[in-house]
């Protein structure tokens, strides 16, 4: 019976999506309208194209579900496959969509941290002082600034981080000093001015933490060569 069904919805589905069965729905109300006069806008009328549509959505709703279910599930097999036939695949990823909110969270948190360490690695000295410029590519504006806080928490000494990131075509940057560079007169928020108009957009101003973003994530590489550049003539300065 459910391979029965699983044809049935299949093809159910494919003859459903094409465009001949939409213009043929298209008449059919056409039609039904047509012959409102005749039958005088009656109550019957009416209830003739409720009751037939309600069927047609609620069945059209299990068949639909059932092969939307079948294509994400073949999906799935699919990638599982791929993470398996990669040796250097975390295969702990395989069974993610089976995992809780606290668990999807922790490995969220140890991506950010993985990768706020490798970008803590490719810090340059400016002076006395490590200057982190870097893209972090396709991220939301808070896991961002996470990933700021996590690269400063991995340098030592007077420091300045920055990185960014496009989301949704936008451009969103971070930047992080150290209090002791703040205290020098180096201000994050301004380091940022330097890069944010190339965004399209502006941000905030704040000495030891500041977030800049704009609608031209396209611009973002440009950006930050613009904010690594004026990074390090004020780093130089000191």
């Amino acid at each position: 019976m459910r391979e029965a069904f699983r044809k049935f919805a299949a093809g159910t589905s494919r003859v459903v999506g094409s465009p001949w069965i939409f213009v043929l729905a298209v008449l059919l109300i056409v039609g039904w309208a047509v012959s409102g006069p005749v039958f005088g806008y009656s109550d019957s009328w009416q209830l003739v194209i409720n009751t037939t549509t309600t069927i047609v959505t609620c069945l059209m709703v299990f068949l639909i579900q059932n092969t939307q279910n079948r294509d994400s599930e073949a999906i799935h097999l699919k990638l599982d496959e791929l993470i398996r036939a990669v040796h250097t695949a975390r295969t702990r990823l395989v069974d993610l969509e089976d995992l809780s909110d606290e668990q999807l969270d922790a490995i969220k948190a140890q991506r950010t941290g993985s990768l706020a360490e490798e970008i803590a690695r490719g810090a340059a000295k400016v002076g006395e002082a490590s200057l982190v410029v870097a893209s972090a590519g396709e991220m939301d504006p808070n896991a961002l600034r996470q990933l700021a806080l996590g690269v400063r928490d991995r340098l030592s000494g007077p420091w300045v981080v920055v990185v960014g990131s496009t989301f949704s075509g936008k451009g969103a940057l971070v930047g992080v000093a150290s209090k002791d560079l703040q205290e020098r007169g180096v201000s994050a928020g301004e380091i940022l001015a330097a890069g944010a108009p190339t965004l399209g957009g502006g941000g905030s101003r704040d000495p030891e933490l500041a977030q800049a973003g704009g609608p031209n994530g396209a611009n973002l590489d440009a950006a930050l060569d613009a904010i690594r550049e004026e990074a390090g003539r004020r780093l130089s300065a000191l």
